[in-house]
């Protein structure tokens, strides 16, 4: 039993021995197993650390070797780049000086004032819509619905660099979109603080000021002629900007302030500039004609009161017009060339009245009506005359008498060209045909055709107005002449310029250009238009007379030349009147012109007609402004008048200071019936 036991021991413990032997040794595999597998991660981490720690030194050593290399041997080229970007400058735009009138008042002046624009061609930067860059602007704003559709329109397209969205807005709203817009980094977007030209007067005195762009630059009539004078001049700093885009202050290489431009005073007078627009105004409405144009200037020294033109524009509306009708921004009083028929007369009869050849009371025979002079018949207009004087040939406007008066200066038909010469000489003497100096530039200079290339019947129509083109300041110029004693004068109309500073930089001064006629030929002169006006019905220039005032003037109606058919319309004309005020010592040159005036029922009217009646209405403004003395009749009917307005205005002051009673104030009958309760009588 024991034998038995111990041997079934010895195998138990001889199973236990193997199975302890397998343990160890499968212990002893998955070490190894697990040393193998270590010391490949071990080397694989190794190898890891040792690639990074390669490439970290490489690196470190090709930074430190850039480093180095941009130390020892910079890149000139890539310097200049970073400098070039760090750079700052801005440009400021000086303020513009003003245009003022004679008597300060402002015609034109600069505002300050903030104005958005887009920039459309970052509209889609960063990915942004152009429909929600349109909103955002909108919304700050307050654009209407047609103006937002606009600016949608502008961003979607993305072709406008510079699309002005909206004018003097205020500042705390341009503020805060300029913060939103620069936070949002909305590129397209524009802020700017500028000045804004602006012309209070509005259209008054539009062609003669004319207007300048938005970046302050003169385009018509004295915006453009007097632009290096108004114009400011520019301010500009530059330095540079930090790393975040911001300028150094402290660091500034340039820092010139901008400063303002020189004031233009005119020789305008807003008194008399009201009046003739007003009057030209009404001659548009009356008589409908294509255009209408007047200048005013002083007699002694040449300086224009007032200038005005038809049609017009608003100069607030900058160049928006020319798309509406390009005749608008014309200044016909200067630019527009026409034949001026019977106004010129004056002169022409003075040429030869000076010279001698005739006086005021030679009679000449005026053919009864029909007068042929080189094959061709002149005619008086629906009118004939026997013999007149060469006084009544200037009152009742004859042609065939002005023609053989001026016909005269040839002294006989062999010598047609001397009277060519002499009378084209007198023409340009008087200032026709050349530009009258007065700085505007759209002035038409109307050249004189060579006298050597006249026809001959042509000394006869040119005589008369025919064949020869002058503008409205020549006319008025000349006319000038005979009223201030045959003294030709500069014209001007711009007074003085005066600096920021307050320096007077340019004076002007009356200027005698030439003694054109005898101031004995020019008081006879003056006599005869004096007669035109005020004599009464013999006159062609009696709807222009002044009851305060003695006036003396000329009417014209000029055929126009239809080139297309080679003659002379019998349906169009221009209708002018020429003037001055008062008769013996004049103040004032006042001319009037409307091209193809009509009456209600579609006939043409001549300058008796039309343009005199604008004349009257203009010149008795200028005359009052100016202080002309009036009539001695004239003063006294003024002077009872006041009497009588200021003795009506005391029993006025008496009734109002009185107790309110009903007796007093109502009339008997309403009295009677009111206290004594009987019926109205």
């Amino acid at each position: 039993m024991n034998i038995g036991r111990h041997s079934q021991s010895a195998r138990t413990d001889g199973r236990s021995s193997r199975s302890g032997r397998a343990s160890r040794a499968s212990g002893s595999k998955r070490t190894r197993e697990k040393r193998v597998v270590l010391g490949i991660s071990r080397t694989g981490e190794f190898i890891r650390f040792a690639s990074i720690a390669a490439f970290m030194f490489g690196l470190f050593c090709i930074v430190g070797w850039k480093f180095v290399s941009l130390q020892l041997h910079p890149d000139q080229d890539r310097i200049a780049k970073v400098v070039e970007q760090r750079k700052f400058e801005q440009k400021t735009r000086g303020e513009r000086g003003s245009i003022l009138d004679r008597r300060g008042n402002v015609l034109a002046m600069d505002l300050p004032c903030n104005t958005v624009a887009v920039d459309a061609k970052y509209a889609k930067d960063r990915g942004r819509h152009p429909i929600f860059l349109g909103n955002f602007i909108a919304k700050h704003l307050g654009l209407s619905e047609e103006r937002h559709g606009e600016l949608q329109n502008v961003l979607v397209d993305g072709e406008r660099q510079y699309w002005i969205v909206a004018k003097d807005v205020d500042f705390r709203v341009a503020t805060k979109l300029r913060k939103e817009a620069e936070a949002h980094k909305l590129r397209c977007v524009r802020v700017t603080d500028q000045y804004e030209r602006s012309y209070p007067k509005d259209s008054m005195c539009a062609h003669v000021v004319g207007f300048s762009t938005i970046n302050g630059g003169g385009v018509m009539g004295l915006e453009s002629a007097m632009d290096k004078h108004l114009k400011g001049r520019e301010g500009r700093v530059s330095g540079r900007l930090n790393n975040i885009r911001r300028e150094v202050v402290h660091d500034r290489e340039v820092d010139i302030r901008p400063t303002r431009g020189a004031d233009v005073h005119l020789t305008i007078d807003m008194f008399i500039q009201q009046a003739i627009e007003d009057e030209l105004e009404k001659a548009m409405k009356e008589y409908r004609p294509l255009g209408a144009w007047a200048i005013c200037m002083e007699t002694e020294t040449g300086a224009v009161l007032g200038m005005g033109s038809r049609p017009h524009f608003n100069p607030n509306d900058g160049g928006n017009f020319f798309e509406d009708n390009m005749e608008k921004g014309r200044n016909r009083c200067v630019s527009f060339g026409f034949e001026p028929g019977s106004v010129i007369k004056p002169v022409s009869v003075a040429a030869v009245l000076d010279a001698g050849h005739v006086s005021a009371t030679t009679g000449i025979f005026c053919h009864n009506g029909q007068f042929r002079h080189a094959g061709h018949l002149l005619r008086d207009s629906g009118r004939s005359f026997d013999t007149l004087t060469v006084e009544e040939v200037i009152m009742k406007s004859s042609n065939i008498g002005t023609a053989i008066c001026v016909l005269k200066l040839a002294g006989s038909p062999r010598h047609m060209r001397t009277g060519m010469k002499r009378l084209s000489n007198s023409y340009k003497d008087f200032g026709f045909g050349e530009r009258t100096g007065i700085g505007i530039p759209e002035e038409d200079p109307c050249p004189i055709p060579d006298y050597k290339k006249w026809s001959d019947v042509r000394l006869s129509r040119v005589a008369i107005g025919q064949g020869i083109r002058i503008n409205g300041l020549q006319l008025c110029g000349a006319i000038n002449t005979i009223a201030n004693d045959g003294k030709r004068m500069q014209p001007y109309i711009v007074d003085r310029v005066i600096s920021a500073d307050g320096t007077v930089k340019m004076q002007a001064e009356p200027k005698v250009l030439k003694q054109v006629i005898r101031p004995e030929t020019a008081r006879v002169m003056r006599e005869m238009m004096r007669k035109t006006v005020m004599s009464g019905r013999d006159g062609t220039g009696r709807n222009a007379a002044l009851e305060a005032y003695e006036t003396a003037g000329k009417t014209g109606t000029a055929q126009k030349y239809i080139f297309a058919e080679g003659r002379y319309s019998n349906t169009r004309n221009i209708s002018s009147f020429v003037g001055f005020v008062p008769a013996d010592r004049p103040a004032f040159t006042l001319v009037v012109i409307l091209d193809e005036p009509k009456a209600p029922n579609g006939e043409q009217l001549g300058g008796g007609g039309s343009a005199a009646h604008v004349f009257k209405g203009i010149a008795g403004v200028a005359a009052q402004t100016l202080g002309v003395p009036m009539l001695p009749e004239a003063e006294s009917a003024q002077q009872q008048a006041r009497q009588e307005f200021r003795r009506r205005q005391a029993v006025l002051e008496q009734q109002r200071t009185q107790p309110h009673d009903l007796r007093t104030i109502q009339p008997p009958q309403i009295q009677r019936a009111v206290f004594s309760r009987s019926p109205i009588e």
